[in-house]
């Protein structure tokens, strides 16, 4: 599985998606299960970090910002390509994308064009206000 989402997704809501998410997987896929990030501050430590207290072994693929801006692009594309790689080799395979910004949108576009599924994270819409009846004073 294959964690992204933006830098400042680290927030008790997204924590608590997170929380759920990791834990499902973790019963659903047991010791097999491999969590595969980034290394940005934000989702992809957050999906590290609660992964680990799973007990779900973690690879982070931080970008060479050495190289530049296009760092981040072939950073991504290389995890995509190694999903691909373990997806023809039998395994369950997911990119699981939080909001985000040009970054997520990156990863989430490759992988798609990839042929990998993308599971898209959204914030619950905030409740509606309640409008209560009137009481005519009778």
């Amino acid at each position: 599985m294959c964690f992204t989402g933006g830098r400042d997704g680290d927030t008790p809501d997204n924590e608590t998606h997170m929380r759920d998410i990791i834990h499902f997987l973790s019963l659903f896929y047991d010791v097999g299960l491999r969590i595969m990030h980034g290394g940005a501050n934000g989702i992809d430590t957050l999906a590290d970090r609660i992964a680990t207290e799973h007990g779900v072994i973690t690879k982070a693929y931080p970008a060479d910002w050495g190289r530049g801006p296009r760092a981040g692009p072939e950073r991504n594309a290389k995890m995509a390509r190694l999903l691909v790689a373990w997806a023809q080799q039998g395994h369950t395979v997911e990119v699981i994308a939080f909001p985000g910004g040009r970054g997520t949108n990156h990863m989430t576009t490759f992988s798609e064009q990839l042929g990998l599924n993308v599971t898209y994270i959204t914030p619950a819409p905030p409740e509606p206000p309640s409008f209560e009846q009137p009481t005519l004073g009778v």
